[in-house]
């Protein structure tokens, strides 16, 4: 296996990348912590969104020798996109494709094998079979499970985020469970210093700030935060909501909004280029999704001792312990949620207690140092089989 000055070159592909989210950070702490004395570590991705996520990955530190688009569009079909990739891979003497998603995975998987690249480490953040909410048909969905099952013995590892994932890839889609590594997140987790909020004490006399932030998908169920906001407004008149994010449910979310007549007290601030400035200036974090892996976001807050309140769903009560740093409520429960969020805005002392239990919950557990450590360790398995 050829290597550049005896480092093993590592490809992170993913082919569905349609704006900034957990993904990207992800990758993107991958490549700002790896180790260079050992790896080579590229970015490789398909998107309908080029501007925003080059800018993304260049404005957080990487090369543009390093980072690599294919258009995810009609005019790049599928096998024209393998073929692109497998030059790529000669070109760049990849030895460890690292793919994100299953259709990265199966793009990964031929382009790889094409290119002579034997190793593929695929990993599992989400939901891994999409369905028709996401837009995939059911003739689709059994073409993936299909294929899927061709091609996953291949992999030398398919890391998971959470348990809950690790159990639906053995019981739903026959995974070896030797084949899987559950490793959690990591994030950087920031100091004291820099969770201090940058507001004015007027300011935050004036103003609850309850926010959350992620892709405009149909999964996230942002109409649940929207209908919230009457409600919430009447006992916490000062309360103001934030809702960051793009993506093809926003103008849904703002005609709802207006319907609602909640715009005067309801933002759409786009992509948060700076989370750690978000999230400082943030009181509450809330999270309507019904369904995560692991969800980076929901770290972030928890890191700024911020208080979550969030659906009780797979991936988001790995965790939150209901109470103890965080409030969960049943998905669709919209009155549990408005409450929660009325109290937490109500009852200083219980926001703090949730928010710092919350904080020390991911110092433990979910640091970026941790994550990389095991991360490398399989790549080291991968080296050691061809040293």
């Amino acid at each position: 296996m050829p290597k550049e000055n005896n480092r093993t070159t590592v490809a992170a592909l993913c082919t569905a990348m349609h704006g900034v989210g957990g993904p990207n950070r992800h990758i993107l702490n991958l490549y700002s912590n790896i180790d260079r004395d050992k790896y080579r570590f590229l970015i490789v991705y398909c998107s309908n969104k080029r501007d925003i996520v080059n800018k993304f990955f260049l404005d957080g530190g990487v090369k543009k020798e390093d980072l690599f688009y294919f258009p995810a569009n009609k005019e790049m079909l599928f096998i024209p996109l393998i073929l692109g990739l497998r030059r790529l891979f000669i070109a760049e003497d990849v030895n460890i494709v690292h793919t994100f998603y299953l259709h990265s995975d199966i793009l990964g998987f031929f382009s790889a094998a094409l290119a002579g690249v034997r190793h593929l480490v695929s990993s599992v953040e989400g939901k891994f079979l999409l369905d028709e909410i996401h837009g995939v048909s059911k003739l689709k969905q059994a073409c993936y499970t299909w294929i899927n099952k061709i091609i996953r013995p291949y992999f030398y590892k398919t890391i998971t985020v959470s348990a809950e994932l690790k159990n639906e890839l053995i019981q739903c889609h026959a995974v070896r469970e030797n084949k899987i590594e559950v490793i959690s997140i990591g994030i950087d987790i920031p100091s004291e210093m820099e969770i201090d909020g940058d507001r004015s004490e007027s300011e935050i006399v004036k103003e609850k700030s309850i926010a959350t932030a992620s892709r405009f998908s149909k999964d996230k169920r942002f109409e649940y935060f929207l209908k919230a906001v009457p409600e919430v407004i009447k006992e916490v008149p000062q309360a103001r909501f934030i809702v960051a994010g793009r993506g093809d449910e926003e103008s849904g979310l703002k005609e709802l909004a207006a319907e609602l007549g909640i715009q005067s007290v309801v933002s759409f601030p786009g992509w948060v280029e700076d989370m750690k400035k978000f999230m400082r200036g943030i009181d509450v974090f809330v999270m309507t999704s019904v369904r995560e892996g692991c969800p980076f976001t929901l770290l972030e807050a928890l890191s700024f001792a911020k208080p979550v309140v969030a659906f009780d769903v797979p991936g988001v009560k790995e965790i939150i312990v209901n109470g103890e740093n965080g409030v969960l409520v049943e998905p669709f429960d919209l009155q549990k949620f408005i409450s929660a969020v009325i109290k937490i805005c109500k009852d200083p002392g219980y926001a703090k207690f949730l928010g710092e239990n919350g904080r020390k919950l991911v110092q433990a557990k979910f640091s970026v140092a941790a994550e990389i450590k095991r991360i490398e360790s399989l790549y080291d398995g991968i080296r050691a089989s061809y040293e």
